[in-house]
């Protein structure tokens, strides 16, 4: 008695055993992973059912990847990554290098949290609070280099912006309304920003955080650079920090 599903007859064609268990005639099989002999109209009912079910499996996987469903990541880190890459835009595009250290050198950078994602999870995608910061250094050795960091604040853009981002940032987005539902839709955005990034006006990395934060929508603040810093002097962009 043959055990085996598929097997070839004498003329080395392939010979398979139709799936619906009515049936389980030995048939060739005409078309390529054909489950069903095609008989019987319960077999190509069963046969086109089958077809229609890949093609959706098919259809589904691709949306899944164009959303980032895709990917061994959860949908919030996919979107973590892409609002760490927009943080990282935004200082290569003003010439800031690493905020804790001012390495200028060409290592790897990460988008680095001031306020870690563990200490406050409500601000993790805050862009205030996300800025370039070489890898291997200060974000993995020295675990985000947070004093480094509080004075990379000071020497950027004053000792105001500085407490703004490591005590009243939390304090005002204490709670984002951000579900699973809609991770797809965010980071389809926020990757329509990164492609268009250079078409928009920029004048410093305080306004732009600003403006991506606006339009990404979940923290939306009334809040103005001239709110976050002492004087003009405090906003000076230079290479170092």
């Amino acid at each position: 008695m043959e055990t085996c599903i598929g097997f070839r007859n004498e003329n080395n064609l392939r010979k398979m055993r139709c799936k619906n268990p009515n049936c389980k005639k030995k048939f060739e099989a005409k078309v390529f992973l054909q489950k069903y002999c095609m008989e019987t109209d319960e077999c190509i009912s069963l046969e086109y059912e089958y077809k229609r079910k890949k093609q959706w499996d098919a259809e589904k996987d691709a949306i899944k990847k164009k959303n980032g469903w895709g990917t061994k990541k959860p949908p919030k880190l996919v979107f973590q990554d892409e609002v760490n890459k927009l943080a990282r835009m935004i200082d290569s595009h003003f010439k800031l290098c690493c905020i804790s250290c001012g390495n200028v050198n060409k290592v790897k950078y990460d988008g680095g949290h001031r306020i870690a994602v563990g200490a406050c999870i409500s601000i993790r995608y805050n862009l205030h609070n996300i800025r370039r910061q070489c890898s291997k250094n200060c974000n993995v050795s020295l675990s985000g280099n947070p004093d480094g960091y509080d004075e990379g604040l000071i020497k950027r853009h004053g000792l105001k912006y500085k407490n703004y981002v490591k005590y009243e940032l939390r304090k005002e987005f204490d709670y984002v309304n951000l579900g699973g539902i809609d991770y797809p839709e965010k980071i389809k955005f926020i990757r329509k920003l990164i492609r268009d990034f250079d078409t928009f006006i920029l004048t410093n990395d305080i306004q732009a955080r600003i403006m991506f934060n606006n339009l990404i929508g979940i923290y939306k603040t009334d809040i103005g650079e001239i709110d976050l810093i002492e004087n003009k002097e405090d906003n000076i962009q230079n290479n170092l920090f």
